[in-house]
């Protein structure tokens, strides 16, 4: 099938919504909406109130355009919380990797000697040579005109200019055996034979992270990495959740990275209060259970 739909105007996109039984909202409201936010975007929220199945996609019964804003407004607000949430984890997970160091050199990252596959081994640090390569920090144009003959800066300044996916993965690559891998997995209250189990939970946050960075919908979204459901050894933990590919499931290893990383966090009364925002029946398409709230993670 060839792609053949036309370019819509915003009135044009307003009108439609209208006439598919969206209501309590002009089409001049909606018009000026859709001159900032982009109308393919906002699918993404109308899209549960909708029946899909049917030429046009009709409105359900009395949707109001109130509940698709509320929606977007509180995904927006979510993504912002757990953005800055993955911060702390990012720095922390820099922080242990920059300190394998103190044992296995300054360079350590470079000796594939210490890594599972050679594949994966060549693949991650082409990427975080490409994001020392892109960095523009004070400090790496002063490496670089110290130390000519030394391209290859020590792991405490290459690790500050990558992010949480690229280090995730040199973590996931790690030979198990490793000492230092071992004091990684404790610090984050896995035991070492679950490093692989953790590397999944690294996955799903990155996936969030980028999410979040890009400002995609995040809100019942269906993830593409699906955690392992462990019971970590520090800090409270959940009795399950149901659905490891919704948001829920990062939720909760968020929360519990968080209360290592930065103890005196406000992130349970952030969330309660965000939640509030959220209706009983739309907390399945989160993965949210209905007592979620008496989760010892959130009590």
């Amino acid at each position: 099938m060839i792609f053949s739909k036309p370019p819509r105007t915003p009135k044009y996109l307003a009108h439609k919504l209208i006439s598919n039984g969206l209501q309590e909202v002009s089409e001049k409201e909606l018009t000026e909406i859709f001159q900032s936010i982009n109308y393919y975007k906002l699918r993404g929220y109308t899209y549960p109130y909708q029946d899909n199945t049917v030429l046009n996609s009709p409105f359900l019964p009395n949707v109001k355009w109130s509940y698709i804003w509320n929606d977007y407004n509180f995904d927006l607000k979510l993504r912002t919380l757990l953005f800055s949430s993955i911060s702390f984890i990012e720095t922390a997970l820099k922080t242990r990797m920059t300190l394998v160091s103190l044992t296995l050199g300054a360079t350590w990252y470079l000796n594939n000697r210490l890594f599972k596959s050679q594949n994966a081994f060549n693949s991650d640090f082409s990427f975080l040579q490409s994001d020392w390569n892109r960095a523009s920090e004070e400090f790496k144009n002063h490496y670089e005109t110290k130390y000519p003959e030394s391209p290859n800066p020590p792991a405490w300044m290459i690790f500050e200019t990558s992010s949480f996916g690229p280090i995730s993965k040199f973590f996931k690559n790690m030979k198990p055996q490793l000492a230092e891998k071992e004091s990684i997995c404790n610090y984050f209250g896995f035991e070492k034979a679950d490093g692989n189990k953790l590397a999944t939970w690294f996955q799903v946050i990155n996936t969030v992270r980028n999410i979040c960075a890009h400002h995609g919908r995040l809100y019942s979204r269906q993830l593409i990495t699906t955690p392992l459901f462990v019971v970590p050894q520090k800090g409270n933990w959940v009795s399950s959740w149901p659905n490891p590919n919704r948001v829920y499931a990062a939720i909760c290893i968020i929360k519990n990275f968080l209360d290592i990383c930065n103890p005196n966090n406000t992130f349970v009364a952030d969330l309660k209060e965000l939640m509030k925002m959220v209706r009983p029946e739309q907390l399945p398409s989160m993965g949210f259970p209905a007592d979620w709230k008496i989760e010892p993670l959130f009590s």
